[in-house]
């Protein structure tokens, strides 16, 4: 427990510097309460930090946690958000988002035939 709480430490004194592998790691942390008390805000802050810096890793964890609130790809209005980190993420290669795009393209409210294309070739990308 000791190493975890120096870890969120020296991650914060990096997060705070604008570091953006320091600030995933830390919205890490506060998602696990390893080092820190366990608080999904300040998850997705550090998070967000992250991923507005282009860091992939952070995107596609941003677009999970807009993506899944209670675990299950849902239709809520954070949906275009989710969608817009994991095609950034897929931008960068992170080929862990390929099936979350697809995914989430195929909860879209009246999916047609276009967004299922899309999907299907997002699949096989991600395979």
């Amino acid at each position: 427990q000791q190493d975890h709480a120096q870890a969120a430490r020296w991650y914060r004194a990096a997060a705070d510097q604008g570091q953006a592998d320091a600030q995933f790691n830390l919205g890490v942390c506060y998602e696990k309460g390893e080092g820190v008390e366990q608080d999904h805000a300040q998850s997705v802050r550090w998070c967000r930090a992250a991923a507005e810096q282009g860091y992939a890793e952070a995107q596609f964890a941003l677009a999970c946690f807009l993506a899944q609130p209670m675990g299950v790809v849902t239709h809520t209005e954070d949906h275009p958000e989710a969608m817009r980190w994991c095609r950034a993420a897929i931008d960068q290669g992170y080929h862990q988002a390929y099936a979350l795009q697809a995914r989430l393209l195929l909860v879209l409210p009246h999916v047609g035939a276009e967004e299922a294309k899309e999907a299907a070739g997002l699949l096989r990308r991600a395979h």
